[in-house]
C-alpha cells in the first residue's frame, strides 16, 4: 500500500515539474513577431524565481528558415500594444538606440551566480553588436528607471530568437 502511495505522489511530481519547464513566450510568438505561424526546430530556457514578483526567464529558441524568411519580409515590424503599464520599443535592427540602452541592458546584466546563463547572455550582448540583428522590448514605468523588461533579440544568420523577462 505505501509503495503504491509513493509511486502515485512521485507520479504528481513528475506531472507538475514537467508542467513547470513549459516555455513562457511560445504562445505569444507570432503576435511578437508579426508572423502567421511560428516553426520552431528546438527550445531551451532557464528560469530564475527571486519571489514577490521578482524573476528572470530567458528562453532561445531556433527557428525554421521559413519563420525567418516571413520575419524579415514584414515591413510594418511592431510589438501589440500591451496592457498594465507597459511601454513597447517595436523591432528595429541594431546598433541599438542609445536612448535604450539602459532599457537593453538591464536584463543582459543579470547574473545570480547561475555559471550556465553567463555563456548564453555573453551571445546576446555578442549578437546585438552584429548586424543583421533585431531587436524589440517591452518596459515599465519608463527607460530611465525600468522595473521590468521583456526583450526579444533575432539573429537573421544563426536563426535564434532570444526572449527575456526580468522583474525586480
Amino acid at each position: 500500500m505505501i509503495k503504491m502511495y509513493v509511486r502515485i505522489v512521485l507520479s504528481a511530481l513528475i506531472v507538475l515539474i514537467s508542467g513547470c519547464q513549459s516555455s513562457y513566450f511560445k504562445d505569444d510568438l507570432p503576435q511578437i513577431l508579426g508572423v502567421e505561424q511560428v516553426d520552431i526546430e528546438r527550445v531551451s530556457s532557464k528560469d530564475d524565481f527571486g519571489g514577490f514578483g521578482e524573476g528572470y526567464t530567458i528562453e532561445k529558441y531556433k527557428l525554421k528558415k521559413v519563420t525567418i524568411d516571413e520575419f524579415y519580409r514584414v515591413r510594418s515590424k511592431l510589438l501589440p500594444f500591451k496592457d498594465g503599464g507597459w511601454q513597447r520599443y517595436g523591432w528595429s535592427k541594431t546598433p541599438i538606440d542609445s536612448l535604450f540602452k539602459e532599457v537593453i541592458y538591464m536584463p543582459l546584466e543579470y547574473y545570480n551566480g547561475n555559471k550556465k546563463l553567463e555563456p548564453v547572455l555573453q551571445h546576446v550582448k555578442k549578437a546585438l553588436e552584429q548586424a543583421d540583428v533585431y531587436y524589440a522590448f517591452y518596459y515599465k514605468p519608463d527607460r530611465l528607471n525600468p522595473q521590468s523588461v521583456q526583450l526579444f533579440v533575432v539573429d537573421i544568420q544563426s536563426r535564434e530568437l532570444y526572449a527575456i523577462d526580468i522583474a525586480i
